[in-house]
């Protein structure tokens, strides 16, 4: 039995007309009597009562029928759901994202949803060794990492975004008089950093930022959460960076200063398989590439005597196209 014998059949039972289902299959009528004879020497039965005037279904005929116009149509859906996933505009994606990244990795999934509707994402939670192997073995379609992604043949990586952070601290201290903050001032808060065992790829690149403009902060306890992290900081016992735009605006006791110079960006960077990978990954790339936002150019640093009459704040509602930064992006090796 074949799917076209099944095909003409269908045809022929809507119709009830040998010529007018063969102009519906696009094909000539002793083709379409063919087809429906081999079936029925197959299936050793009689489907249609032929007479010069009319075409009727037999009592097997009508039994098969509701069965064969399911196979058939099957198989259409099967064949379209081939050329969607071909195209990348059906299927399942599965992208392990990065720390920090949470109100643009949402507009980014948000825009590529649009355009993809028929696509389901998968965000497993990954570290960055974890995201590496499984994107080797085909398990993992496109990982986001702030760290500099590994030498590898088989993988591709391109920098989506950069991103600033800035110092949070308490609004009372007197660095919070200034902006840029002067960090050497907070020697006598600890610093809040998340734990290394948690999240390698952010700890190394905070520590790698204070090395940057010249701080060697005291460090604090490890902190899980950003509720934990703000408490601690608005009444007064630490100071932390954050991603600019990460928090909240007007959280009391809270200020937030730029960092002093140089002030490098952070590099957020996909990596895929360029051979072999899933549609959908190239055509998120490519979403995130067209879309993805650039942090909004430093305004010229004030000298250190400048006081900042109001305390600076930051705002999760709209980030803003610009130019690319030309400061030298942070390096930090991939976290375990």
């Amino acid at each position: 039995m074949e799917l076209r014998q099944l095909a003409a059949f269908t045809a022929v039972a809507d119709r009830l007309h040998f010529g007018q289902a063969a102009e519906d299959l696009g094909v000539a009528q002793p083709a379409v009597s063919q087809l429906v004879r081999r079936l029925e020497d197959t299936l050793g039965t009689t489907l249609f009562e032929r007479s010069s005037h009319r075409v009727t279904l037999t009592s097997a005929g009508a039994a098969l029928l509701p069965h064969a116009r399911t196979a058939v149509e099957s198989a259409a859906h099967v064949s379209r759901l081939a050329a969607e996933l071909a195209t990348g505009s059906t299927g399942v994606l599965r992208i392990a994202t990065t720390p920090g990244i949470g109100p643009r990795l949402g507009a980014a999934i948000g825009a590529f949803s649009a355009e993809h509707p028929d696509v389901a994402l998968e965000l497993p939670v990954l570290t960055t060794r974890q995201k590496l192997e499984r994107l080797a073995t085909g398990e993992l379609d496109v990982a986001l990492l702030r760290s500099t992604p590994p030498a590898d043949a088989t993988l591709r990586s391109e920098v989506v975004w950069q991103e600033r952070y800035v110092t949070v601290l308490p609004a009372a201290h007197p660095a919070a008089a200034q902006d840029p903050a002067d960090l050497s001032t907070l020697a006598e808060l600890p610093m809040l950093i998340v734990a290394r065992d948690a999240q390698p790829a952010m700890h190394d690149e905070l520590l790698a930022v204070c090395a940057a403009v010249g701080v060697e902060p005291r460090l604090g306890p490890s902190v899980r959460t950003t509720q934990d992290t703000i408490a601690m900081v608005a009444a007064g016992a630490a100071w932390t960076l954050y991603i600019e735009g990460n928090l909240p605006a007007d959280v009391p006791g809270v200020a937030i200063r730029r960092l002093p110079p140089p002030d490098p960006p952070s590099n957020v960077w996909a990596v895929w398989r360029p051979v072999g990978t899933n549609p959908q990954a190239q055509a998120f790339v490519a979403s995130l590439l067209k879309r993805a936002p650039n942090p909004v150019p430093r305004e010229p640093t004030p000298s250190k005597n400048t006081q900042s009459a109001e305390p600076r704040t930051t705002t999760n509602t709209g980030i803003p196209q610009v130019d690319r930064p030309t400061g030298h992006p942070l390096q930090v090796a991939g976290g375990q």
